[in-house]
């Protein structure tokens, strides 16, 4: 496989991500590293493979799991369902206190 130029960018279903190119010189021997740059949820993700191929599968692994939206839907459920999902009252006074525990739990996130 001929090596491309640097930084070289991996689109896959309108996501891209980058690789770059790292060179270290340790005793005399160069030593090359791949670098994947990615954005996950607002965040710049970085994975290092030594092998350009190897850089280039993580790239497309990446990209495609984002495009999928597989991130997405490993996310916890909302606090909402949660406190609509309980079968009995928390206390023992007879009242349901679900509403006003859910209203204060909405008025401490504003």
């Amino acid at each position: 496989m001929k090596m491309p130029t640097f930084p070289h960018v991996v689109k896959e279903d309108g996501v891209s991500a980058r690789i770059r190119k790292l060179s270290q010189a340790k005793n005399g021997k160069d030593y090359s590293l791949f670098v994947v740059d990615y954005i996950l949820l607002g965040k710049r993700k970085r994975e290092a493979r030594s092998d350009f191929a190897e850089a280039r599968q993580v790239a497309l692994n990446a990209c495609r799991k984002i495009a999928s939206g597989h991130w997405l839907r490993r996310r916890p459920p909302s606090r909402p369902a949660y406190f609509t999902g309980w079968p009995e009252p928390l206390f023992d006074d007879g009242q349901d206190h679900r509403a006003a525990l859910f209203s204060r739990w909405n008025s401490d996130r504003r």
